[in-house]
């Protein structure tokens, strides 16, 4: 690996920025195959994921792919997450449930520094998903955002009614989602 201002120029030639909170191809390849293993079993996300992946490890390449373009800017994805997204049963608690369990997996995979990067992309990848595919004009947000009890996993901050409330999922990832920084309640 050679190191030139500020950027390492890997064996393959793939230039990335010289940050420590990056984690390398293969540790992206093992938090994928991880969390991808931890989805196929999982009770809510795993229906949904089996029945529309034939080829696990041809899935785990792409999605390996897909996050080392997004972290390394490697370039080696190609496809349509929107369009992939847009032909399953995908509602908002599943993407909740997706963060949750990619963050878990995410900490336990990935040094601090890595995982929290991963997330920070994760979040915004989900939030430009929900908003794409129209899901209840809500969007996932950090544990990190001021003033918001996010239990769990996830909250979802929403203009949607049923929201308004502080109603909940089921596993009540979605309470307390109009708290702002110095309002009451």
């Amino acid at each position: 690996m050679q190191k030139e201002a500020g950027v390492h120029t890997e064996g393959d030639g793939v230039v990335t920025p010289s940050d420590s909170a990056i984690p390398s191809r293969v540790q992206i390849e093992a938090l994928v195959d991880c969390f991808y293993d931890r989805v196929r079993v999982d009770p809510e996300l795993g229906p949904i994921f089996n029945a529309a992946i034939t080829d696990w490890p041809a899935h785990k390449r792409q999605l390996t792919a897909f996050w080392a373009s997004v972290l390394r800017r490697e370039g080696s994805y190609r496809g349509n997450p929107m369009a992939a997204h847009r032909r399953h049963p995908i509602t908002t608690a599943h993407f909740l449930h997706w963060l949750a369990l990619w963050r878990a997996t995410a900490e336990t995979v990935l040094t601090p520094a890595q995982a929290a990067r991963v997330q920070a992309y994760a979040q915004r990848i989900a939030e430009s998903l929900h908003h794409g595919l129209g899901l209840a004009r809500a969007r996932p947000v950090s544990p990190s955002e001021e003033g918001l009890n996010t239990g769990p996993a996830h909250a979802m901050q929403s203009d949607a009614p049923s929201l308004r409330d502080g109603s909940s999922v089921a596993d009540g990832t979605l309470r307390s989602v109009r708290r702002v920084p110095g309002a009451a309640g």
